[in-house]
């Protein structure tokens, strides 16, 4: 269970910074819906295979 002290907002924020390898930035494409799609069926997979 979370702090009290974080859910009335008094911690200090966190910084989150998301890089590629070494430091590179992240390559964004676009992708087609029907590929979206197939990554999330993977994941889904993936996720039902590690349970």
């Amino acid at each position: 269970m979370e702090r009290r002290a974080r859910l009335l907002g008094l911690d200090r924020r966190n910084k989150t910074e998301v890089t590629g390898a070494d430091g590179a930035a992240i390559e964004i494409t676009n992708v087609t819906l029907d590929e979206l799609e197939a990554l999330i069926g993977i994941a889904e997979e993936a996720a039902r295979g590690s349970e």
